[in-house]
């Protein structure tokens, strides 16, 4: 059987459980005698070893998720619940950054629940070195059907909340894709790696590099979570110009750079990837959003990377951020982010935002079948062609949003403050 040691200094170790390939749990405790201290936890998946015999059990995920801990496992208020990433050298990744961001504060690593499951990462492993993968748009290829993925993910969440978890993270761009049905009815914050890339890029006040333009931040990532969109949302929403790869950097550079890597042409995979990100940087952005494990595995050390922003490194940061101020505070209730209210007023637009959904449409109809992360590209490109006279109505209309907003916001009462 597969085994991981992971010891932050401060906490023992034990394992919780391990859920086989089935999704059927067996629960053991190492050191039942130390139940009182809250120790990092690995729940780890194998085909083979001392849990096989229940290979026979339900092979359907609402095992897992019908399943409660026979034994309460002894968290506290800032343990972490983690859902592997694509695979268990991803994960293992995540949490040396989760430790050393930790321990910058002179704080020691949060407690954790660590589920990860080898046969969901392969698949997912799978799609995102794919070159043509669909996740949220049609494409050529056979037609893909993400349930299998979804309810594997919405089951290690479930399972993660009743294992004492009071915060969820999801170190794994691709199943992101997914993260509007798996957080679904969470009970504890979930963090979003596109809203904590965002979050950091709000605070650096960046300046745009061109007098006028607005702060355009590039994505380079593969294929399957381009298309999925989620950064890009994420970043237009706040005001930010995306600029993605280009049809031709993607074809000639972005893809052959995967099918180097999978034909373990490392050489060759890291030129043609050096070629894909100076190619965005010459398309004067303020920072590349490398969204990619792989591409930034291959590029380590590489003096392009201090261009770059790995999104990992954000998550890590929110969750140390999350457990701290939650362990200060002493509350379970406490949360890094508040419950929305939906009758709260809507954030103002920016002119980008306004330009943006009136010509979405246009854009569609324009281009048949163009996928979403292209419909950004192009409202970018002809946004940054746009005069000022031209842009003046939106910017008008974004005027005139930010007053409506400074107004209702005025005589707004939150009603959960």
């Amino acid at each position: 059987m597969e085994a991981t040691s992971l010891r932050p200094s401060n906490y023992p170790f034990y394992n919780l459980g391990f859920v086989n390939t089935h999704r059927t749990l067996y629960m053991t405790m190492l050191n039942p005698g130390q139940a009182n201290t809250p120790s990092p936890v690995l729940l780890h998946t194998d085909e083979t070893g001392p849990f096989s015999e229940f290979k026979k059990g339900s092979g359907s995920s609402t095992a897992l998720r019908n399943t409660a801990p026979r034994e309460s496992f002894p968290g506290l208020p800032n343990t972490v619940g983690i859902i592997g990433g694509l695979s268990v050298d991803s994960s293992v990744k995540f949490l040396r950054k989760l430790v050393n961001w930790s321990s910058r504060d002179g704080e020691s690593c949060p407690p954790f629940v660590l589920c990860s499951d080898h046969v969901s990462n392969k698949e997912l492993l799978s799609i995102e070195r794919s070159s043509f993968p669909s996740v949220s748009s049609k494409s050529d290829g056979p037609e893909f059907d993400p349930t299998p993925i979804v309810e594997n993910l919405l089951s290690k969440r479930i399972f993660l909340e009743k294992s004492g978890a009071r915060c969820i993270v999801m170190p794994c761009h691709i199943s992101h894709s997914w993260h509007d049905e798996i957080s679904k009815g969470c009970s504890v914050p979930f963090l979003h790696i596109g809203e904590c890339v965002v979050k950091e890029l709000k605070e650096a006040k960046l300046k745009p590099l061109e007098a006028g333009s607005p702060l355009r931040i590039g994505v380079l990532a593969s294929h399957a979570t381009l298309t999925a969109g989620f950064y890009q949302e994420k970043l237009q929403r706040e005001g930010f110009e995306v600029v993605l790869p280009d049809k031709v950097t993607m074809e000639y550079s972005v893809i052959p750079a995967i099918e180097a890597l999978n034909r373990k042409d490392i050489e060759g995979a890291q030129n043609l990837l050096r070629i894909a990100l100076q190619v965005l940087l010459a398309r004067v952005v303020n920072s590349v959003i490398l969204a990619s494990d792989d591409m930034l595995g291959l590029l380590h050390l590489d003096p392009l990377l201090k261009k770059c922003i790995d999104p990992m490194d954000a998550l890590a940061r929110s969750t140390t951020s999350w457990a701290q101020s939650t362990k200060k505070d002493g509350s379970k209730k406490k949360k890094l982010k508040k419950k929305k209210d939906p009758n709260a007023p809507k954030r103002a637009l920016s002119g980008f935002m306004f330009f943006s959904n009136m010509e979405r449409d246009n854009v569609k109809r324009e281009n048949p079948g163009i996928a979403f992360a292209d419909v950004g590209r192009v409202l970018g490109e002809k946004w940054r062609k746009m005069s000022a006279e031209e842009k003046e109505p939106y910017e008008a209309k974004a005027r005139q949003d930010k007053e409506r907003y400074k107004d209702e916001i005025r005589s707004y009462k939150n009603p959960n403050p």
